[in-house]
């Protein structure tokens, strides 16, 4: 789609930030603001100015919304946005509406009380423009673990995202309804981790982990969604339940600004609740942090899995994993090896087995011996009765009888000669050296 030809003026901006261009026009504007760095800052400007919109998405009509979708029902809240199920005219599917308001406050009326040790954070929500180009950024990330992105736009009562519609469940539900294996938990969030990595390389970071925005598919896929939470001036805490999350690293409670490493924080502190039954406190060092992981819930987990999560909870950033591709690869290894710990068996009893082997060979060997030996009888001139282990007596030494010495072999017949009459014998032998030497000692 080609984008606008010129720069807009400043009632274009301030009808593209209100909703109120036709689908066709506000794509091509917003287009005009991904290449055009003094219109973006104009845009921006220009919102602050404006008065924030309100406003809720109506199911059933007719009206269809960004020129295609037609919203069905409400899903629920997601963060800062309201979550609906739509049907796209288009394509002739159902997709997900995420609709996003941007509702900013003064500092004095946005600043949210501090965490545990940390300082209080200021709750900025992010302006539209800054969540259409956030949007349209990850439309071009394509990942099998990332909720796919298929549309942005703004309307009234603010920015819409359209995403694939996932079948399944989030994975809280999904940890409250049945008791997965330590296994398959670590499967499921090693796939969400694979999507944030991929994020994180394209630049992008989502600013609010937590087991509800991991969603588990039917297809037995996780995918990782709400990623409008790390939209700049949003920072990863755009309302108080974000900025409240338990999930949060220190530096973001602090500074309200996400970081690729404070979504490994995040990450690996929602796992370790998942396996343990509750979010570990922030500790100085790992073997803290390792001590306080291992006496909770996690039943069969091996200490090394804890070991890996505990470096990623660690304070200061600088001490985590250099990035989530280093923990998706040490917690799939581990993985391996337990797997095939668990298949080869407990090591002890591999270890019997040959001494096993052994002691059964040894015992049939003397059932045999008893059985061969005489049951009757005297042993040699004593008198006494053979005993079994009469059997196992070392024999008497071997000695060679000396050999006679060798006469000449005579020749044989051919296989293939008849046997020869007695009186042809003679006449058959003379024809032989062996043969004459015969004759000429007759004849003497």
């Amino acid at each position: 789609m080609a984008a606008a030809s010129r720069c807009p003026d400043r009632g274009e901006l301030a009808d593209l930030i209100a909703g109120r261009h036709p689908p066709e026009r506000s794509r091509s504007l917003v287009d005009h603001l991904g290449d055009c760095v003094s219109c973006l800052e104009a845009a921006g400007a220009l919102e602050a100015e404006l008065p924030p919109a309100d406003g809720e998405l109506t199911a059933g009509e007719d009206e269809l919304l960004l020129g295609r979708y037609r919203v069905e029902e409400e899903r629920g809240a997601r963060g800062c946005g309201t979550v609906y199920v739509a049907f796209d005219s288009q394509l002739g599917r159902k997709v997900d509406l995420v609709l996003l308001r941007s509702t900013r406050r003064s500092p004095a009326e946005s600043t949210e009380p501090a965490g545990d040790g940390g300082e209080a954070t200021v709750a900025q929500s992010p302006s539209r423009i800054a969540l259409v180009i956030y949007g349209r950024r990850l439309i071009e990330l394509d990942h099998p673990n990332i909720v796919t992105v298929l549309d942005v736009g703004i309307v009234a009562a603010g920015v819409v995202w359209a995403t694939e519609h996932v079948r399944g469940r989030s994975l809280a539900t999904w940890l409250e309804v049945g008791r997965p294996s330590w296994r398959r938990i670590v499967g499921a969030y090693g796939q969400a981790a694979r999507g944030l990595a991929a994020a994180h390389d394209a630049g992008l970071v989502h600013g609010d982990i937590r087991p509800e925005h991991i969603l588990l598919g039917d297809d037995g896929r996780a995918r990782v969604t709400g990623f409008w939470q790390g939209a700049p001036g949003l920072g990863g805490t755009g309302d108080a339940a974000a900025s409240a999350s338990p999930y949060l690293a220190p530096e973001q409670r602090r500074r309200g600004k996400a970081r690729p490493r404070a979504d490994q924080f995040a990450f690996c502190a929602a796992l370790a609740e998942a396996l343990s039954g509750r979010i570990p406190k922030v500790g100085a060092t790992l073997d803290a942090l390792l001590d306080t992981i291992a006496t909770e819930r996690n039943e069969g987990v091996p200490e090394e899995v804890l070991s890996v999560l505990a470096r990623g909870l660690l304070r200061r950033s600088q001490e985590r994993h250099r990035d989530l591709h280093e923990v998706v690869a040490e917690l799939d290894e581990l993985s391996v090896v337990a797997a095939a710990d668990a298949a080869a068996g407990p090591p002890s009893s591999n270890h019997r087995l040959p001494l096993v082997v052994a002691a059964v060979a040894i015992v049939a060997v003397f059932i045999i011996a008893l059985r061969e030996a005489p049951t009757g009888g005297a042993d040699g001139a004593s008198g006494q009765p053979k005993s079994p282990a009469s059997a196992f007596r070392a024999p008497e030494p071997y000695e060679p009888m000396p050999m006679a010495p060798m006469m000449p072999a005579e020749p044989a017949l051919p296989l293939d000669r008849p046997a020869l009459r007695p009186e042809l014998a003679f006449a058959f032998d003379a024809k032989t050296p062996a043969g004459k030497q015969r004759r000429q000692a007759i004849e003497k």
